[in-house]
């Protein structure tokens, strides 16, 4: 597998993207609505091959909603990146949940190996759960249902 770096706000616009925007503009949907975010929502649940999708004002929002698809509570525990924003950390405190920062590797992504030495070395599963041995709490590992 070859690793590809991905640079962090670098723009690309070498598409029709003044084109899209003008006709946003024009037809005043610059909005969380409109033809533009139709499209977005089902060409994303044709990609991912379930039945519908929702487009979120921002990715903060997009993990606070998964959280609460995933039925994540206070009682839980949600691996992040120590790398990162915290605006991809608070949703995990919005559903009042603890993060439990993960170092990351050269990709700048979690680091595959200490995720599994911690799964392995530091949570032991119960009752179908992971649970970390320091705090007694799930680590959550659910994904959302995909048909919604």
């Amino acid at each position: 597998m070859t690793k590809r770096f991905i640079p962090l706000s670098v723009p690309n616009l070498k598409g029709r993207e003044l084109e899209y925007v003008t006709q946003a503009i024009e037809t005043e949907w610059v909005s969380s609505a409109g033809e533009y975010i139709k499209q977005f929502e089902s060409q994303i649940a044709q990609y991912v091959k379930v039945n519908g999708a929702v487009a979120c004002q921002s990715g903060t929002a997009g993990l606070h909603i998964a959280l609460l698809c995933c039925d994540v509570t206070k009682d839980m525990e949600v691996i992040v990146p120590a790398l990162t924003f915290i605006a991809s950390v608070n949703p995990v405190k919005y559903v009042g949940a603890e993060p439990i920062f993960m170092d990351c590797d050269d990709s700048l992504t979690l680091d595959p190996e200490k995720l599994r030495d911690f799964c392995e070395l530091e949570c032991h599963f119960e009752n179908e759960k992971l649970i970390n041995n320091q705090t007694g709490k799930h680590v959550t590992q659910k994904v959302p249902a995909t048909n919604l």
